[in-house]
C-alpha cells in the first residue's frame, strides 16, 4: 500500500514532456520586391525571388507559422469560381503546386512552380510561388533542421517526383509578410513598384496573424500508390484544398 501511494505521489510531480525548442529559422517577405528571406537568427542565410498573388487575390500580410511540409503533392481545387472545373492533379510536371509546399495558412502556401516567366510578378491567387529549385532547396533546409528526415530521405523525394510525403514541423517556422515601397539595398534606398496600389503601407494591411507555438510532430503512413508512384499521407488527415 505504501508502495502504491509512493508510485503515485511521484507520477503526480513528475515533469511533464517538454516543448520543442522554438525554431530560429523565420521567413520574411517584402511583397513588392518579390523577395523571401531565409533568416537564423540575425543571420540572413538564403533569398529566394517570388510570385505574389495578383491584385484582387491580394497575399495577405501579417504574421504567419509554416507548420507542414510536403514534397510532390496533389493539388485540390478549392471552392473557388476561378477553380471551377478544374480537376484534381496527381504530382507531375502539371501539378501547380510544384515540387514542394510549406503551408503556412489554410489554403495558402509557399510552393513551387514550372512557370519561371511568372517569378518575380503578381500572378497568383494568394500563394507564394518559387521556382521548383529554390522550393526545395527552402524545404530541404528547414526539414534537415527540424531532425524530422535524413538526407537520405529528402535526396530520394527529390529524385522521384511523382513520390508524396508530407511532415509537421515539430517547431513551426515564423514567416512575416509586409508591404513596404522603400528598402535600403547596400546603402541605397530603392523605391519599389506598387502591385496593389496601396502605397507605402508598411504594418498597415496586417490582416491575418498566428502565434508561432510548437506543434506536435505527426506520423506518416504510406498508401496504396497511383499510377504516377507511392505516396505517403497523413494518418489523421486528408490532402486539403489549395489556392496556388
Amino acid at each position: 500500500m505504501l508502495a502504491k501511494a509512493l508510485f503515485l505521489s511521484m507520477a503526480l510531480v513528475a515533469p511533464a514532456a517538454a516543448s520543442p525548442p522554438p525554431n530560429s529559422f523565420r521567413l520574411v517577405l517584402n511583397l513588392p520586391s518579390y523577395r523571401l528571406e531565409l533568416w537564423d537568427g540575425d543571420e540572413q542565410i538564403k533569398t529566394y525571388q517570388v510570385t505574389i498573388g495578383m491584385p484582387g487575390h491580394a497575399t495577405p500580410t501579417g504574421g504567419f507559422a509554416v507548420t507542414r511540409i510536403e514534397w510532390n503533392p496533389w493539388w485540390t481545387p478549392p471552392d473557388s469560381k476561378w477553380a471551377a472545373g478544374k480537376a484534381r492533379t496527381p504530382p507531375g510536371a502539371t501539378n501547380p503546386m510544384g515540387r514542394a509546399k510549406l503551408q503556412f495558412d489554410e489554403l495558402l502556401y509557399v510552393h513551387g512552380s514550372s512557370n519561371a516567366k511568372q517569378i518575380g510578378g503578381p500572378h497568383s491567387h494568394g500563394c507564394v510561388r518559387l521556382k521548383n529549385a529554390d522550393v526545395l532547396d527552402l524545404a530541404r533546409t528547414i526539414a534537415l533542421r527540424s531532425g524530422m528526415l535524413s538526407e537520405s530521405d529528402i535526396a530520394a523525394l527529390e529524385r522521384n517526383s511523382k513520390r508524396t510525403r508530407s511532415i509537421e514541423l515539430p517547431a513551426p517556422v515564423s514567416l512575416f509578410v509586409r508591404y513596404a515601397l522603400t528598402e535600403e539595398i547596400d546603402g541605397e534606398l530603392i523605391t519599389l513598384d506598387d502591385p496593389y496600389g496601396w502605397g507605402n503601407m508598411d504594418g498597415k494591411h496586417v490582416v491575418h496573424t498566428v502565434p508561432v507555438q510548437a506543434v506536435p510532430a505527426t506520423e506518416f503512413r504510406t498508401t496504396t500508390a497511383d499510377p504516377g508512384g507511392p505516396t505517403i499521407e497523413p494518418a489523421s488527415t486528408t490532402d486539403a484544398a489549395a489556392t496556388p
